[in-house]
């Protein structure tokens, strides 16, 4: 039986070029992909610390908030 990949939340970032943006966070099993607003998925490495460094090292942009599903 294949896994289905699930969405989490958004995560509200400040690109580099001072532009807000919303990164969607999904989870596959064990697996998280963090998706821009470009279509570029990303599949989050194992040992990353958390979805904050890297947002900062792969995207080269600064999370402002994390928006859970209903809380707009």
């Amino acid at each position: 039986m294949s896994v289905k990949k699930e969405f989490k939340h958004w995560i509200e970032v400040k690109e580099k070029d001072g532009n807000i943006a919303r990164y969607s966070v999904f989870k596959k099993g064990r697996s998280v992909f963090i998706k821009n607003e470009n279509g570029y998925e990303h599949l989050m490495h194992p040992s990353a610390q958390s979805i904050k460094d890297e947002i900062r090292i792969v995207f080269e942009a600064e999370m402002i908030r994390m928006i859970l599903p209903g809380q707009e």
